[in-house]
């Protein structure tokens, strides 16, 4: 499920770097199952951020982030954790966070200069992975490796889906679940 939680109605006000409020949240839950054979319930979790935010630390690298900026990056864990307890209060004892990411991380880590999380190539020289890589039942998917942004992260899966189970198989469930 997709559940987007405003605190307020207009989202031009929720997208401006200079709104001070709490900020719009995204949340998307599944149930997926484990390597243990067990079912989890899976959140992932998205609010909007800008640059300005964390551009007191636009010159650290990875792995070598400033006190500070791990404070700040836990401290919007936190509010991100309490506020999906909020919405769903029967997963507040059991829910555990594994990573986070700001601004900086997407920036670092997709060539993106401003730490957008879609967007095309950000220079020439970046090479984007995809495909079925050299590496048995190892593929990639993602943004910018097809078409920029959500639509090539979304075209993307579709053409690794389809390299996985097959042209015929891709092929009749489009058919049978896409096309009626």
């Amino acid at each position: 499920s997709i559940v987007s939680l405003f605190p307020v109605g207009d989202l031009n006000v929720l997208l401006d770097p200079d709104y001070g409020g709490k900020p719009a949240l995204a949340v998307i839950r599944s149930v997926e199952e484990g390597m243990d054979n067990k079912r989890h319930c899976v959140i992932n979790a998205f609010e909007p951020s800008f640059y300005a935010q964390v551009r007191q630390w636009a010159d650290s690298s990875v792995g070598k982030r400033p006190q500070l900026y791990a404070e700040y990056k836990a401290r919007k864990a936190q509010e991100i954790i309490r506020r999906i307890g909020d919405f769903y209060p029967q997963y507040r004892r059991t829910f555990t966070a594994l990573d986070a990411a700001s601004v900086l991380t997407f920036r670092d880590y997709l060539c993106s200069p401003d730490g957008s999380a879609y967007g095309i190539k950000q220079k020439i020289s970046q090479f984007n992975l995809f495909g079925k890589l050299p590496l048995r039942n190892l593929y990639a998917a993602g943004q910018s490796s097809v078409l920029p942004g959500l639509v090539g992260a979304m075209v993307s899966s579709f053409v690794v889906a389809r390299g996985i189970v097959g042209k015929e198989i891709y092929n009749e469930f489009i058919t049978g679940h896409l096309c009626s």
